[in-house]
């Protein structure tokens, strides 16, 4: 059987390289980047994409001829600098429509897209945002609805909430808190009470293959699923897990914040996927 063709943006992301790096034997990868590289064992070609480069983008997507898009590209920002606004527009917005338009130029209109539960912090298919950058996750959802209803895409949205692995190396209050124990600085942490699902990062690999199988062999127009764990914890329950687990005194001065966001966990989880590693499974794999 042919190995599928896969086109993913975001290829040097988090959860894009480590999920490449797993199933490069399996798939054909072809990788949208920003400046960064990942290994070039694990995809065939890159593209690196830079505003305006709608027509390269157009020739690379002709000449891969992928079977499905994987939209993983992302941009998080605080929202407290006017270079924040641009930047998020230009990657989460601009870039994502460009991304349609060339795929609908090309002919290839299957598309899984990335989404985050923080776009419907309160109930499911209402908009209820809980930042700048859950807005424009929103706008490019919508736009790309444009795509669905007029240009006949078949797209799958995965709601994801929060993600981690030993290995992150993005800025999340575990790689936060591994940082300050190394250099014996005072813990400040806020938002104790709040209410998380953290899924390990091999469950979204795991997730993300069902999901491929999913929009090649399923017939319909757009769906829209979770990647969600069972198990939902406080921040201060989960900073309590991982001190007993890894033998630690630590004292944690918390702020006080509003923690009156609740988990919106109305969503269904993705048909056939159940995550399989453990909070406390997860978070022996660090290394303090």
């Amino acid at each position: 059987m042919r190995k599928k063709n896969i086109l993913i943006t975001g290829g040097s992301g988090y959860l894009a390289s480590n999920f490449i790096e797993e199933n490069y034997k399996k798939y054909n990868f072809y990788c949208i980047i920003n400046k960064k590289k990942i290994p070039k064992k694990y995809y065939k070609k890159s593209f690196i994409y830079k505003d305006k480069k709608i027509n390269s983008l157009i020739e690379f997507i002709k000449k891969i001829k992928p079977d499905l898009t994987i939209h993983m590209a992302t941009k998080y920002l605080k929202f407290d600098k006017i270079s924040s606004t641009k930047e998020m527009i230009n990657s989460n917005i601009l870039f994502g429509s460009y991304l349609l338009q060339a795929l609908d130029e090309c002919g290839f209109k299957k598309i899984i897209n990335f989404s985050s539960i923080w776009q419907n912090i309160e109930k499911k298919n209402i908009y209820s945002p809980q930042n700048f950058y859950s807005s424009t996750k929103e706008a490019f959802e919508i736009i790309m609805q444009y795509f669905i209803k007029k240009k006949k895409f078949k797209a799958l949205t995965l709601k994801i909430y929060d993600t981690y692995g030993y290995n992150d190396i993005r800025n999340k209050f575990l790689q936060f808190l591994i940082k300050k124990i190394k250099k014996k600085e005072q813990i400040f942490l806020e938002n104790k009470s709040r209410k998380i699902s953290l899924v390990h990062y091999k469950d979204i690999n795991s997730g993300l293959k069902i999901a491929i199988n999913y929009i090649l062999h399923k017939k319909f127009n757009y769906k829209i699923f979770a990647l969600r764990s069972n198990e939902v914890y406080s921040i201060e329950n989960i900073v309590n897990i991982f001190k007993k687990i890894h033998n630690l005194n630590l004292k944690i001065r918390w702020k006080n914040t509003n923690n009156k966001i609740k988990l919106n966990q109305s969503f269904k989880n993705l048909p056939g996927w159940k995550p399989k590693i453990s909070l406390k499974k997860g978070l022996q794999e660090f290394k303090v």
